[in-house]
């Protein structure tokens, strides 16, 4: 799940900011699946930013018992719970047996199990189970609760209820099994952040959305059985051109598999991805002005015009990383300087199960189709995941110094209120050294020097103009002053305006296409 501050390190120098959203549509029926990213729909799939990329987490609004909850939509856990403090439910039943889930960064939830009708789009449960939590440390702001679309036999209250005589089935078995003639898969394709760029997402259960139906023509990845997760196998990374693989520490990769393969987990519930330490070290150690923190192992701080070319290798085709999410803006530890600092980070080497968990940093940049197979009722093939690159390479080079010096001018004005500056000013052509290698080729960049002969020219004109604009001026203002005097009157002094009507207007509202 929710490994979204990854390990708690990783966002102690994080704190809670501003929210936005991304809108969804409803494909009409027949249909129950459902595509999003219309504002006026009922329905809500969207993303709470609470500190730039950094900590965005995607949410969907589901209805419990007829109440909203917004909840982090997390491929890396199985359950549904939802913070019901202040909120009163009249049609669901308290089991009055206690559930506790806890997650990969040290947040509990712990409540009473409920049974409620549940309502997610269109798809509606008569009798679903969740947590209801009256006091927990695994929200993160606006959102209200967790839904776990992993596998079904990672759902704790399904555990916890068997052989009670309630339902514990968690919401994907239940819906896959109300609905028998859908197709056993979910897809997922996730937005940036207001701070990072792009409007729009999306989420489907049962369909491919009609944008990327291509997804079907990649390779089936398939999924490591034994661990009941959304794990499979990774070829390697290549960083500015060049490949690099092994270094995994992984028990759970199959015999029969690459001994250099590492085994990874997609998991939309994390933020930032984990690499082994040799991955990171290689990507970010040998930039020029690189700093490291000594609280927080792995964790590179970097100059903020640091642009990198990061692709990961699933079954020999490559998938880019675009460079705005391979480094992210945050503040100094007294927030008052933005800094920037790398989104991979060193992966946990006590946990075995897997070498890397690929989260929300990796996955905007892909259309990833989850079939759940023989994992759900009524599944007839060996789960698999497919993985369709939605960033080319190419232009998100280009891209990148125009969109990440926005996101790093909107982080001063919404986050450090316009008073500060970022540690580094992005420069259109910088290069940058990794691991010996260059980032790009100068060729990739141009710069061109201004023509001062043609500036003079254009200062002689616009002065002349601002001469002609004066003297237009100083003859309407005296015939102001004439008609005024001849129409002298009295008037009264009207009440002053007793308050105004600020709004902060963001310099960083447009969406922008990646």
């Amino acid at each position: 799940m929710n490994f979204m501050l990854l390990a708690g390190s990783f966002f102690a120098l994080l704190e809670l900011s501003t929210a936005f959203r991304m809108p969804i549509r409803r494909d009409y029926a027949p249909s129950p699946a459902f595509n999003f990213s219309n504002g006026a729909d009922p329905y809500n799939f969207g993303l709470v930013n609470s500190e730039g990329d950094l900590a965005v987490i995607y949410v969907g609004t589901i209805y419990v018992d007829d109440q909203p909850f917004e909840v982090q939509l997390d491929t890396g856990s199985g359950d549904l719970w939802v913070d019901g403090s202040g909120i009163t439910f009249n049609n669901a039943e308290n089991t009055h047996i206690s559930g506790r889930l806890s997650y990969g960064d040290n947040s509990v939830v712990e409540g009473d199990i409920y049974i409620a009708t549940v309502k997610f789009g269109d798809f509606t449960i008569d009798k679903q189970a969740f947590i209801n939590t009256l006091a927990t440390n695994a929200t993160t702001g606006n959102d209200k609760g967790l839904l776990g679309i992993a596998p079904p036999s990672q759902s704790g209250i399904f555990r916890k209820l068997n052989n009670t005589g309630y339902n514990g089935a968690p919401l994907l078995e239940n819906i896959f099994a109300a609905y028998p003639n859908e197709s056993k898969i979910l897809t997922m394709q996730l937005s940036r952040s207001d701070l990072g760029m792009v409007d729009g997402g999306v989420f489907t259960i049962g369909e491919i959305d009609s944008n990327f139906t291509a997804v079907t023509n990649s390779s089936k990845l398939e999924v490591i059985p034994t661990l009941n997760m959304w794990h499979t196998l990774m070829d390697g990374i290549t960083v500015n051109g060049q490949y690099y693989s092994g270094h995994g520490n992984s028990t759970t990769r199959p015999a029969n598999a690459d001994p250099s393969s590492l085994v990874i987990l997609l998991d939309s519930g994390t933020a930032s991805t984990t690499l082994p330490s040799y991955y990171v070290d290689l990507i970010y150690k040998n930039i020029p002005g690189v700093t490291t923190r000594e609280d927080i192992p792995g964790l590179y701080q970097l100059p903020c015009d640091t642009k990198l070319n990061v692709s990961l290798i699933f079954a020999g085709q490559e998938y880019p990383i675009h460079p705005l999410d391979v480094i992210a803006v945050t503040s100094s530890d007294d927030d008052k300087t933005a800094i920037c600092v790398g989104t991979l980070q060193y992966s946990s080497t006590a946990d075995t199960r897997q070498d890397a968990i690929l989260g929300d940093s990796f996955m905007r940049n892909v259309y990833s189709l989850f079939n759940l197979g023989n994992f759900t009722t009524g599944g007839d093939v060996n789960p698999y995941i497919q993985l369709l690159s939605v960033t080319s390479k190419d232009q998100a080079w280009l891209e990148f110094d125009t969109y990440n010096e926005k996101r790093i001018n909107q982080w001063k004005a919404t986050k450090l209120n316009g008073t500060t500056t970022s540690t580094a000013t992005p420069t259109p052509s910088a290069s940058v050294t990794v691991a010996g290698n260059v980032a790009a080729d100068d060729s990739t960049s141009t710069s061109t020097s201004p023509d001062l002969h043609t500036l003079l020219r254009n200062s002689y004109a616009i002065i002349g103009m601002l001469v002609v604009v004066l003297v237009l001026l100083f003859v309407v203002a005296v015939l102001l002053f004439r008609n005024h005097r001849n129409s002298r009157t009295y008037n009264p002094v009207g009440n002053p305006v007793s308050s105004l009507d600020y709004r902060r207007h963001s310099g960083y509202e447009k969406s922008y296409d990646s």
